[in-house]
């Protein structure tokens, strides 16, 4: 595994230099880390400072099938659901509460995913961002009150084809191996701190933002849909500017930045890494960019509050 990590960085490196070149991108930062760790430690750290807790997802045996990773800001919560490298998910169901008695159930009390208010199906990742108003009526993160997740996916054994039943870990219903009906507990994170979030720059089309060097300014826009800051392109820069209490989050790489010669069309690597940072809340990527008229630009950042 150390040789292929190694030979990955070599690649890498090797590809930054020699230019921009036509590549299949992969999906996410988080499908390279699937693979490099082969598992999933339990409440992790980031860089930011924040506490983002990892549950296994598993199958009766308790043989891992994928993750669940839970997080939260002042005002929502934020679940991400994927499968690893030998099993691919078909579809998740999750119910989120404050009291684990209100999960949708049948007469012998066991959970029904298909009555869960949360599902989606036929993707790579799964997210769920949840409004604190959905969990509970006047539920506020800042109180700690720990949440129950009830987590159901149909998992797919990519070498065998056979399809599985999987709950994220936690406690088990009943004893094993009887069943295997499992569910998760969550602390929000209260009060003050930093939240980490993906940012895109431009415009959505056919869901991509691209970002149009020759318009003189667009938006950066954060994955709660929430509009951080503008960019632009100066003097073969592309500069980014923050609105208060957002950020670069210091989680590697903090910039990747694509090529497109139109929207939709072929991508071509153009940098990962991080930004050049003359002072806050302006930074800026040095160009120069001219060759493509569009860009997919995806930035790590992060959101810093006081408030308790």
């Amino acid at each position: 595994m150390k040789a292929k990590v190694l030979f990955g960085i070599f690649v890498l490196i090797s590809t930054f230099l020699g230019g921009c070149i036509d590549v299949d991108l992969m999906n996410s930062k988080e499908e390279i880390e699937y693979m490099e760790t082969g598992f999933i430690t339990e409440g992790s750290y980031l860089k930011s400072g924040v506490i983002e807790e990892q549950f296994a997802l598993q199958i009766k045996n308790e043989e891992q099938v994928g993750t669940m990773r839970v997080s939260n800001d002042a005002n929502t919560l934020t679940v991400k659901i994927a499968g690893n490298s030998d099993f691919n998910i078909e579809e998740v169901q999750l119910w989120v509460g404050t009291d684990p008695g209100e999960v949708p159930s049948n007469i012998k009390n066991r959970p029904i995913p298909g009555k869960f208010p949360y599902k989606l199906s036929g993707q790579t990742e799964y997210l769920f961002i949840i409004s604190k108003e959905e969990i509970a009526l006047d539920y506020d993160f800042g109180e700690g009150t720990e949440l129950y997740l009830f987590a159901h996916a149909v998992v797919i054994n990519a070498n065998t084809g056979y399809i599985e039943s999987a709950w994220s870990k936690g406690e088990y219903l009943d004893e094993m191996p009887n069943y295997a009906i499992s569910y998760s507990t969550y602390t929000p994170v209260g009060g003050g701190g930093c939240f980490p979030h993906l940012a895109f720059c431009g415009e959505m089309i056919n869901g991509t933002y691209y970002y149009d060097i020759n318009k003189e300014i667009e938006n950066m826009v954060a994955d709660n849909g929430e509009i951080i800051g503008t960019v632009s392109y100066i003097d073969q820069q592309i500069r980014f500017f923050f609105d208060q209490a957002w950020m670069f989050s210091g989680n590697t790489p903090e910039v990747v930045i694509t090529g497109y010669n139109k929207p939709g069309g072929k991508a071509f690597e153009v940098y990962s890494g991080n930004p050049l940072a003359p002072y806050p809340p302006m930074y800026y990527y040095y160009g120069p960019l001219t060759k493509y008229n569009y860009y997919a630009v995806e930035l790590n950042v992060q959101y810093c509050t006081t408030d308790n």
